[in-house]
């Protein structure tokens, strides 16, 4: 009869569980399989930094769908257009005026990532017409704006 060590026990304890928690994550991380139907049609405005990231932070959900982008500035557009047609195998509309995407009926939510001082102005119309907003921070750029908006 082989006698086994407290630390060789410990060891091979410990790599079971270890083993069993990151099959566990595993399964769980695998992007969500969503129906085109139940998916969320988004657009993006502001497509610098700040917004890439949040765009594709959204993306990998697989709960949604990109559908227009919108900024001043063509270059940024196109390069998140882009990176959502690579993404999706569909381009999104390009808009240089944010109130053409709040326009649309299609549209079920808006990611706001413009300079600070448009924060408030955009959330707001999207909000009337009917939007849902994720706003990058802040939010506001004063109390009175924040207060509006609420």
């Amino acid at each position: 009869m082989s006698s086994i060590s407290r630390r060789n026990f410990i060891g091979a304890s410990t790599t079971a569980a270890v083993g069993t928690a990151l099959t566990a994550v595993a399964a769980t991380a695998e992007e969500k399989k969503v129906s085109e139907n139940d998916k969320l049609n988004i657009a993006l405005i502001g497509c610098g930094g700040m917004g890439g990231g949040d765009l594709r932070d959204h993306l990998k959900t697989g709960e949604t769908n990109c559908v227009a982008v919108c900024d001043v500035d063509d270059s940024h557009a196109n390069e998140k257009a882009n990176q959502v047609e690579e993404h999706s195998g569909k381009r999104p509309d390009i808009y240089k005026d944010f109130r053409k995407v709040l326009d649309r009926d299609d549209i079920d939510s808006v990611i706001v990532a413009t300079p600070d001082h448009w924060h408030a102005l955009i959330t707001i119309m999207a909000c009337e017409a009917g939007k849902d907003v994720y706003c990058e921070k802040p939010l506001a750029t004063t109390i009175h704006e924040g207060r509006v908006m609420v």
